[in-house]
């Protein structure tokens, strides 16, 4: 039985795609829903700081983080479905993991963009203590339709 559903989100088409099905999932299930954002440890955000003329790059990543998960809450919302949001610092896969255990989830849910390697995502997989439903991208060309 699905009763706890973490939901690993970043700024990508393909993860509003995995939010959208995690939603939906939870409506059905009525599962409670947890939505996770991990922003990475502050190497890239020194190194844009140090080249951008740009003020204040940690806060605006910290901005676009908490957007992301807004806009993920107003989708659970509208389909009645409540979702309390946690974000975190450090490691995609290493948040994702000590969320999924800490939380106690049932299923964790992923997204892998287009342009992604699946390295992420199949660590998660390989792993998670519990099941991953994986959000492909967009089909390959030439792939079934449906």
């Amino acid at each position: 039985m699905i009763r706890r559903i973490l939901l690993a989100v970043d700024d990508s088409p393909t993860a509003l795609k995995a939010a959208r099905l995690a939603v939906a999932l939870a409506a059905a299930t009525r599962a409670e829903l947890r939505v996770l954002h991990a922003v990475e440890d502050h190497v890239l955000t020194d190194a844009v700081g140090r080249v951008s003329t740009a003020r204040d790059v940690a806060r605006r990543r910290e901005v676009s983080a908490e957007n992301v998960l807004r806009v993920v809450s107003e989708l659970a919302r509208d389909a009645g479905v409540t979702a309390r949001t946690t974000l975190r610092g450090g490691g995609p896969v290493e948040c994702v993991l000590a969320e999924a255990r800490s939380w106690e989830a049932d299923l964790v849910v992923v997204g892998i963009p287009d342009d992604a390697r699946p390295g992420a995502a199949a660590a998660v997989i390989e792993f998670a203590d519990q099941p991953v439903l994986v959000v492909p991208g967009r089909r390959p060309p030439g792939g079934p339709s449906g």
